[in-house]
């Protein structure tokens, strides 16, 4: 089995730190995975993407023509990659920097107010953990769990932390399960 992931956004989203602890977790189940990020130097801001390759053989390239699930968090990243799924794949959208999105027959559109629930949570740190959880609940790559102990490890300094991040995760799982 092989799956395959481009996240790009904006700088202070945490597409990378997602991309981090997806390789993280595939490889705690025992998976291979390759994580291939490009940014620019701007810290809040500036675009972010990263590719990671899950596979339980040899990862072959770290780049592809075409991914099984794209995650487009901002409009610039909507624009320039809305084509970077494959046939059958998935393309999450953020609708609250992404207003007009078009329908596509050959691929599954996922369209959720990212900004809007990690608002909602207090703390838009949250962000990613919201994405995490959509990703892990819509692919099944690793078991939910893994990749949610994976970020909460890296992220939460403090028991305070803790529990919201694990919410916000948790709302990911929820939102993915609604659509």
């Amino acid at each position: 089995m092989e799956k395959s992931f481009f996240l790009s956004g904006i700088g202070g989203q945490g597409i990378q730190l997602l991309g981090k602890n997806l390789l993280y977790a595939v490889n705690e189940v025992g998976m291979n995975g390759s994580y291939f990020p490009t940014y620019t130097g701007t810290r809040r801001g500036g675009y972010s993407f990263c590719r990671v390759i899950c596979t339980e053989g040899r990862v072959g390239s770290p780049e592809l023509p075409k991914y099984d699930v794209a995650a487009l968090m901002d409009n610039d990243s909507y624009v320039t990659f809305k084509d970077i799924v494959k046939p059958e794949g998935i393309l999450i959208v953020n609708t609250d920097l992404i207003e007009e999105v078009e329908s596509d027959k050959e691929i599954r559109v996922v369209k959720l107010p990212m900004m809007q629930c990690a608002q909602e949570m207090g703390n838009m740190f949250t962000f990613n953990l919201i994405l995490g959880g959509v990703i892990v609940e819509l692919t099944h790559i690793v078991p939910n769990e893994i990749l949610k102990e994976q970020m909460l490890k890296k992220l939460a300094r403090n028991e305070e932390m803790k529990k919201l991040y694990e919410r916000a995760f948790e709302k990911g799982v929820e939102l993915a399960k609604a659509v």
